[in-house]
């Protein structure tokens, strides 16, 4: 398994995706490209250097790393509904 950063378009590029500056773009397998914020990849590798030292059991590792992309990227379509409704009013 191989993770590949890709640094995030300048202002004034014609791409047209949704990343957010201050973000890493990686490229996963099975999961494709995934735009993480820095302080998030600091937490994913951080728990990543606690299984390897052997801190946190590999099991308890991926399931804090899943619950932590999943609770971020629920907030983060909250906050998007609720910009949208605010725009609606």
């Amino acid at each position: 398994m191989t993770l590949e950063a890709a640094p995030l378009p300048t202002t004034g590029s014609d791409d047209s995706s949704s990343s957010t500056p201050g973000s890493v773009r990686l490229c996963l397998p099975f999961l494709g490209e995934v735009d993480l914020p820095r302080d998030e990849l600091l937490f994913l590798g951080g728990i990543a250097v606690l299984a390897t030292v052997g801190v946190l059991e590999w099991p308890i590792t991926l399931i804090v790393g899943v619950g932590h992309l999943l609770a971020a990227s629920r907030h983060h379509r909250l906050i998007q509904k609720l910009g949208k409704v605010l725009e609606e009013a």
